[in-house]
């Protein structure tokens, strides 16, 4: 019985790997040189559907400010320098609808970290 779960198990997993989608590329753009963040896929977590998740405890500095463009346009700026440095930035696309999309997140060092991708 145990063997059979186990089996389960790891054929769920194995299944949901496969239909995972990939880690969009991150960039960072600053003009203060090279700036050290965790590996950029712990940054900005994407499930298969519209939720995007901002783990603000891999970057080393405080956010101060997200801002979402979408097609090139503003669709959210948040202030963000009250919440916790361990937090975890949650993003409904489904608000903002189908498109090309830009996630910019601002240090307190005026340092960017951005994202595109298309949902």
């Amino acid at each position: 019985m145990t063997v059979l779960c186990l089996v389960i198990i790891l054929c769920a997993t194995l299944l949901s790997l496969a239909n995972s989608e990939s880690v969009p590329n991150l960039s960072l753009q600053s003009n203060l040189g090279s700036y050290d963040i965790a590996p950029l896929d712990k940054i900005f977590h994407r499930n298969s559907t519209n939720i995007i998740h901002i783990d603000f405890n891999a970057i080393n500095d405080k956010l101060v400010k997200v801002q979402i463009l979408k097609d090139q346009s503003v669709v959210l700026t948040d202030s963000v320098s009250d919440l916790a440095d361990n937090s975890v930035y949650e993003v409904d696309l489904d608000k903002f609808g189908k498109g090309n999309y830009t996630i910019s997140l601002i240090t307190s060092n005026e340092k960017v970290i951005t994202e595109q991708f298309k949902y």
